[in-house]
């Protein structure tokens, strides 16, 4: 397996605005590394994007979710995709294990049975085994021997949202942080800490400031974290397609931060180094 992250959406829930001059999916990334797949985030359409890509959506048997804003939180449609390509294909049931916040099993079912009145034992018969994993701020799940992953509240949507940022440290030392959507606070400068990649949210437009509102960040913003956190690299993503790359740039500097910096689109594949 190489090490790597496939960028499958960098931009926002929101499309067709006159400035956005291209398609950008909502969230979402898969992380491969020491035998770990890991989708971080999931929007809706994930299988499609997968399989655009040549992976095989019915393979992915671990997700991180950050929070329940409907362009992180389509978990359910991977399920119910998943579950009925490998019974079509005559493979073994489905078998996932769903990270995210407090909430995470019960907002799960209360979308699934929206659909069908099923028990949660009884999904599609024997089809599907799903373990939800719910994490509070700081709390660890060992994703095998090598790694593990860490789970921090952060602050978004008016301090409303439970939400987590994410550490992965692997067994080499390589941290590799995600800042779902946060505020500046605490919890996020504490999971970007020393990571070696911290791919974190950059969706306020230059020059404006949502700390205390929608909870997201500015590229400014980011710079000043990644630098407070001793952060290697730093990836933008969740951005809306206004602000030019190089003002970006220009404004992490501005921040703070002197190493590399990269602005995530669509579709890319990044190494892990």
């Amino acid at each position: 397996m190489k090490e790597k992250l496939t960028v499958l959406g960098s931009g926002v829930g929101v499309h067709g605005l006159p400035y956005q001059k291209e398609l950008r999916y909502p969230p979402g990334y898969l992380l491969e590394k020491d035998g770990i797949r890991i989708l971080l985030d999931c929007s809706e359409g994930m299988d499609t994007r997968l399989t655009s890509l040549g992976i095989d959506y019915g393979s992915i048997h671990t997700v991180f979710i950050s929070h329940f804003h409907p362009d992180h939180f389509q978990v359910a449609n991977l399920v119910f995709s998943s579950a009925l390509k490998r019974r079509h294909e005559n493979k073994s049931p489905l078998k996932m294990r769903i990270i995210g916040p407090i909430g995470l099993e019960k907002n799960f079912w209360a979308i699934w049975n929206m659909w069908w009145k099923s028990s949660p034992n009884s999904i599609f018969g024997t089809l599907a085994d799903l373990e939800f994993v719910e994490l509070s701020d700081k709390d660890t799940n060992r994703l095998n021997d090598q790694a593990k992953l860490t789970g921090y509240s952060v602050w978004h949507d008016h301090g409303k949202a439970t939400a987590l940022a994410v550490k992965i440290e692997f067994g080499d030392g390589f941290i590799f942080s995600y800042s779902g959507d946060s505020s500046v606070c605490d919890g996020l400068v504490e999971a970007a800490t020393n990571a070696n990649i911290f791919l974190c949210e950059a969706s306020v437009h230059i020059g404006e400031d949502k700390t205390k509102e929608s909870g997201h960040l500015n590229p400014f913003q980011a710079g000043q974290v990644a630098a407070q956190s001793g952060v290697g690299n730093l990836w933008l993503t969740h951005y809306w397609g206004k602000d030019k790359e190089k003002q970006m740039i220009d404004e992490v500097r501005k921040g703070g931060f002197k190493d590399n910096v990269h602005i995530a689109r669509d579709f890319d594949v990044l190494p892990l180094k």
